[in-house]
């Protein structure tokens, strides 16, 4: 996959400091119907995401956000297909996210249009 988000720490920040972030926000929003918040999720499992998924603390950590905002947005991604989520304890901080198949697919087919 492409690095949408740069190098930098925070994927908000690097993200908006790219010039095609309208075009990025855009795509996302009508191909996903994908808000904001869901779409810097998407952004950050993408990063993050280390084959076993990534947990809720980190990708709050790297979006420097509460992890319940996390776990309510990435449900909504859940009911859309977008995003797993696996238990690996009882607490918010055990779920595990990942992107599913059909999020790569969208992801595979941005990369293309981006390099086109």
């Amino acid at each position: 996959m492409f690095p949408v988000d740069g190098n930098g720490g925070c994927v908000g920040q690097s993200l908006r400091d790219d010039p095609h972030f309208e075009e990025l926000r855009t795509f996302w929003s009508r191909a996903l119907r994908a808000y904001g918040p869901q779409w810097m999720i998407i952004v950050a499992l993408q990063k993050l995401d280390d084959g076993e998924g990534a947990p809720v603390d980190a990708v709050a950590a790297m979006l420097n956000v509460d992890p319940g905002f996390v776990t309510t947005h990435s449900r909504l991604l859940v009911r859309k297909g977008f995003v797993s989520l696996r238990a690996t304890g009882k607490f918010e901080e055990a779920i595990r996210l990942s992107l599913t198949a059909k999020a790569q697919e969208h992801l595979a087919e941005f990369a293309v249009r981006q390099g086109a």
